[in-house]
């Protein structure tokens, strides 16, 4: 098997995503460094495939920073982890049930992974 430098769970949400067509945060939101050229060794910053100015990426970082402290922002994520242990372990007949579950975790966890990958972004 071959060796990766990718963090193993981006290469979960590729794998995911491969098999099931979930999303991959990875995608959404994400930091690749200059190669070449004048800004090199530096890091660009890209939201949906649109690269970002450091301005843009600094209000990003505030409005998620913003976000963290907001009362919704637990309302959004808890909901969803105590929905998802609802169909899981209360509710669950099938085994949709049970995916069904799991895609709302997934949920979560892409937000969070997006909220993480903005807070961490380097501003070059």
């Amino acid at each position: 098997m071959a060796k990766s430098d990718k963090p193993i769970q981006q290469l979960l949400y590729e794998l995911l995503a491969d098999k099931v067509g979930s999303v991959d945060p990875h995608k959404i939101f994400y930091a690749k460094k200059i190669e070449s050229g004048q800004h090199a060794g530096k890091f660009a910053c890209y939201l949906s495939g649109k690269k970002l100015t450091p301005n843009e990426v600094t209000n990003l970082k505030q409005e998620v920073l913003l976000l963290e402290k907001m009362l919704l922002w637990p309302v959004f994520t808890e909901t969803l982890r105590h929905e998802a242990q609802l169909r899981m372990f209360e509710k669950s007949k099938t085994t949709e049930d049970m995916f069904f579950g799991k895609a709302l975790l997934h949920s979560v966890g892409v937000f969070e992974t997006i909220v993480s990958a903005i807070k961490n972004a380097h501003i070059d």
